[in-house]
């Protein structure tokens, strides 16, 4: 542990060692307000690997964060799953993990969580190199926790994991919150504009197909010639000449005519994204289907000629007397090549036209789809959770919860809003995996009824009661829900559901939204304002945390840039403390603290906590450490400080 006052010692023939040494207290002001926690609740993070690269283990990295007097500790593993040495759960063996264990008792140090590595970003399963939903990557970022959890309920006694939370590509200037505020420029006029912007992002329209999990895109800056008005939606018809009238489409033209209608596959109100693509592929789809049309009739002509062609061949009353037998033979065999062709023609184009009208059922926006897999693998990872911590029960102090890490901003997941939605959503999936006998697939449809009758087919098509029995079966076999608990109740099940699936929040993920916020403003008055914008959302966030317990930990980390960084919380632009205090002391968070502020070890080993403890009031020397020595030298004789 951290010795606080201490006295340097020198060779007995130097001078100094002889004579008096005043250490002059630092003078920092008072607290005046009761404190709202202790310092000692303020821990520190710890890597995988040393970062330093001093190459120091697992066991050492850890031992080097118990000296600096760090009472917490969250374990940050930066092997990604798809690394066969070098690191991961796999590499510590039971005699690593009994080693880290007692440690920590020895050091009477606890060890909260686990941060896994920001190679795994997602658990909607996206794949962004290839732009796709993987199942393959989503099950392997999923063994990935599986083990996570094991790791936690052998070694840490429990506590979180968190993963970074990237589940899709989201834009920043058409993102739902941000929203058009009234604001001065610098010449006085007024004018209305998005707090956030992204110069040169390319607004998209994205959609995934069910099936494949292959993404679809399309810019919303380009626009559609349709047959139909823009407004209500209706045909155009024909002009006088004859021709096709068509009107110019923009990407509000789609979003307003898609409230008036419905999707014909789910029955409720269409999806502008969906709406959008089915419009787009309707000018190839009628082509194919003209051009099947054509094939079709054609065939049905030649068909007709093969038979009086027949009949002349037959009978010598049908025919010319100057045609031939075998010149009716040759014109039929030459007939009968071009009956194939034309016939393979009209299927081939009927083959295309069903597989458009396939493709746009199961064609979704991906907003909905990524979001519904990914609460259903939090959802999943919080029943295994539940089942470590009900396995090792009282012998676990802190319950093991998992859930997403608060993002970044072009990224679902990384505004509070959206990173709250996510938690909710995947409690309500644990609730039903935890109550229901049968699954639901990704999009959230119930297979069966709680009786096991099946509701829909397995394309979504409702069941009538006549054809239950003969597709019963089949769903049960592939809708049995293994998770279920036979008479746990819904309130037991919810109680649940909140202790194991809770959030990390990191003050600089937050504080990335900087680069995006008023780019008009000077810098001062820029971060000024943001700070404003920033506690608003912890005012919100307080008030649902303290409902629902949502926060199961937080990283304190700043930014001097608005950069994805790590500094220490004092050392940036963000107003990390007062968002903390707010947090405990209106949204009564429970969730441990730690800084994760690595960046500035380089200047001073220890600097991660010393300069966080600092922040938050310890009275602790604000020196800087050029040489990247030890813990200062001077500290105040109160080390009380709390806030």
């Amino acid at each position: 542990m951290v010795e606080f006052s201490y006295l340097p010692s020198y060779p007995p023939m130097e001078r100094q060692a002889h004579e008096q040494i005043d250490v002059e207290p630092i003078r920092v002001k008072p607290h005046i307000e009761a404190p709202v926690f202790p310092i000692s609740e303020i821990g520190q993070t710890f890597p995988e690997h040393d970062a330093t690269g001093r190459h120091k283990s697992l066991i050492q990295t850890a031992e080097a964060a118990i000296r600096a007097g760090a009472g917490t500790l969250q374990l940050i593993m930066m092997t990604g799953p798809e690394s066969a040495l070098g690191g991961r759960f796999k590499a510590y063996g039971t005699e690593v993990r009994e080693a880290l264990k007692e440690i920590a008792k020895a050091s009477e140090v606890k060890l909260r969580g686990i941060e896994m590595p920001t190679s795994m970003n997602n658990l909607s399963g996206w794949d962004p190199g290839r732009n796709r939903f993987s199942e393959e990557i989503r099950k392997r970022y999923m063994d990935e926790i599986r083990d996570g959890i094991r790791f936690a309920a052998e070694v840490t006694n429990g506590g979180g994991i968190d993963i970074v939370s990237w589940e899709f590509h989201r834009g920043i200037n058409d993102a739902k919150w941000n929203k058009k505020v009234p604001i001065t420029l610098a010449s006085g006029k007024k004018v209305e504009t998005e707090l956030f912007s992204a110069p040169g992002e390319v607004e998209i329209i994205q959609l995934v197909d069910k099936t494949t999990g292959q993404v679809s895109q399309f810019r919303r800056s380009e626009k559609l010639h349709l047959p139909k008005d823009p407004i209500t939606g209706k045909d155009l018809g024909f002009d006088e000449k004859g021709n096709v009238r068509l009107a110019e489409w923009t990407w509000n033209d789609f979003v307003n005519n898609a409230k008036n209608k419905k999707d014909s596959v789910t029955g409720k109100p269409m999806n502008p994204e969906k709406y959008y693509f089915e419009e787009q592929t309707s000018a190839n789809k009628k082509q194919t289907e003209g051009w099947a049309r054509h094939y079709a009739e054609k065939y049905r002509e030649e068909e007709r000629q093969s038979k009086i062609l027949d009949k002349k061949i037959n009978d010598p009353t049908e025919r010319d007397p100057r045609e031939t037998v075998e010149e009716l033979k040759k014109v039929r065999s030459h007939l009968e090549k071009e009956m194939r062709q034309t016939k393979e023609a009209a299927e081939g184009y009927a083959q295309q036209v069903k597989e458009i009208e396939e493709r746009a059922e199961r064609v979704v926006p991906v907003s909905e789809y990524a979001k519904n897999r990914a609460m259903a693998s939090y959802a999943e990872a919080g029943v295994w959770a539940h089942q470590e911590s009900f396995v090792h029960g009282q012998h676990m102090p802190n319950p093991i919860h998992i859930g997403p890490e608060i993002g970044w901003p072009e990224y679902y997941g990384s505004h509070p809003q959206e990173w709250v939605e996510l938690i909710k959503g995947a409690r309500e999936k644990m609730k039903e995996l935890l109550t229901s006998e049968y699954r639901t697939d990704w999009d959230g449809k119930t297979l069966l009824d709680i009786k096991g009758q099946p509701l829909l087919d397995e394309k979504g098509n409702t069941v009538e009661k006549k054809d239950w029995e003969k597709i019963s079966q089949k769903l049960k076999t592939r809708a049995t829900n293994p998770y279920f608990i036979k008479d746990l109740s819904e309130k037991k099940a919810d109680e649940e559901a909140r202790k194991h699936v809770k959030g990390m929040f990191d003050t600089s993920h937050v504080g990335i939204f900087l680069q995006h916020f008023r780019p008009d403003l000077p810098w001062e008055q820029r971060v000024k304002e943001f700070q404003k914008w920033y506690m608003e959302q912890i005012d919100w966030l307080a008030k649902e945390n303290k409902e629902h317990d949502l926060i199961g930990g937080v990283q304190l980390v700043d930014t001097a840039t608005g950069a994805h960084s790590h500094l220490p919380p004092g050392q940036g632009v963000l107003p990390i403390v007062e968002a903390i205090h707010k947090l405990k002391k209106e949204g009564g968070l429970k969730g441990y603290l730690v800084s994760e502020g690595h960046e500035e070890e380089k200047f001073g080993e220890g600097r991660i906590l010393l300069k966080t403890w600092e922040a938050f009031g310890a009275n602790v020397n604000r020196m800087y450490f050029p040489t990247g020595g030890p813990a200062p030298l001077q500290w105040n004789r109160d080390f009380s400080g709390s806030y």
